[in-house]
């Protein structure tokens, strides 16, 4: 279903009657069901410093999506690779970082013009292709 017109919150009225507000168009959609919860993940080692989980996980609960992001500290992509966050249907992707941008590529299916260029990875992007099967 489609939600228009939309107003926002701190408005002091709705221009036209029946109007949502984002946050109500948001709450209908988690209800029925069209945004399905999604895991994330920061993919590194030696990166208990990192906020990203911290940044990430704030910023989908002040949108009101039901996803969640965690720190993967792996010595080597090959544990990540045959762990539980990639391998799991619900995962959405990935931030990389040292030391795994280069190792990573080997286990994607599509690269940018721009990674195949520096050969090494940032983002790790999880889509479904037609037939439901899942492209990284």
């Amino acid at each position: 279903p489609r939600y228009t017109p939309v107003t926002h919150e701190c408005l002091p009225s709705v221009a036209a009657p029946g109007q949502l507000t984002a946050s109500e168009i948001m709450a209908g959609r988690l209800n029925d069901g069209q945004i399905p919860s999604q895991k994330y993940a920061i993919l590194g080692h030696n990166i208990a410093y990192s906020v990203s989980p911290q940044m990430q996980s704030s910023a989908f609960a002040a949108v009101k999506l039901p996803h969640s992001y965690s720190r993967a500290d792996l010595e080597t992509v090959e544990e990540f690779v045959e762990g539980p966050i990639w391998n799991d249907d619900d995962f959405g992707g990935c931030s990389v970082t040292i030391p795994h941008k280069q190792s990573i590529v080997a286990h994607l299916d599509v690269l940018t013009d721009a990674a195949k260029e520096i050969g090494s990875v940032n983002t790790v992007i999880v889509k479904k292709d037609k037939k439901g099967t899942r492209v990284l």
